[in-house]
């Protein structure tokens, strides 16, 4: 009797052991690897303008005050669920043309296209192995924001990525259009000082 229960739990047993050396269907890859940037999306498929700040909450903010400028948080995205997760390159550049279609078609209203010295950003961004994200900034001095003949105003700039290392481009989500609305800029500038 005590071998026939032996053997019974080792039967039953079995099914368990062995599942468990073999991969099940949620550790297997899914989706493509496109690459895009997530700020696009911030609108819920509206368009591709990020407005700033977003909200009022600190666990809202889309941006960041620090050395006397405007940090505007953007990433990097690469979608799907890869075993093997290389880093990649982007290269990053300004859009002006997309920056002014936004402004002349009225998506962004009461605004300002800000000239490619008032603002900054990296002329790449890595997303490093493992990751399937990386972040970077869109720059704008306090000087720019507190410029009285911008109060008022929406600031606005636009990037897009290309050229990616790895993985493939995403055909939409590759620009993003930020709006800095600089009375709500101004209203944490001054509360932060």
């Amino acid at each position: 009797m005590k071998h026939f229960k032996f053997i019974l739990i080792a039967l039953i047993s079995l099914p368990f052991i062995s599942c468990g050396c073999t991969k099940g269907d949620s550790d297997l890859d899914y989706g493509e690897g496109y690459v895009y940037i997530a700020q696009a999306l911030s609108s819920g498929g509206l368009n591709n303008v990020l407005t700033v700040p977003s909200g009022w909450g600190t666990d809202t903010w889309n941006f960041r005050l620090e050395d006397e400028t405007v940090k505007v948080f953007l990433s990097v995205v690469r979608s799907g669920k890869l075993e093997v997760e290389k880093g990649f390159t982007v290269d990053v550049t300004a859009v002006p043309d997309e920056a002014q279609a936004s402004i002349d078609g009225g998506v962004v209203e009461n605004a300002v296209l800000l000239s490619g010295e008032e603002y900054s950003f990296p002329s790449t961004v890595t997303v490093p192995d493992g990751e399937d994200y990386g972040t970077f900034y869109l720059e704008v001095p306090y000087t720019v924001v507190l410029n009285p003949d911008y109060a008022g105003k929406n600031l606005v700039a636009a990037v897009s990525i290309s050229n990616p290392t790895a993985y493939t481009l995403s055909e939409t989500n590759t620009s993003v259009v930020v709006a800095i609305n600089v009375d709500g800029i101004s209203s944490h500038i001054n509360n932060n000082q």
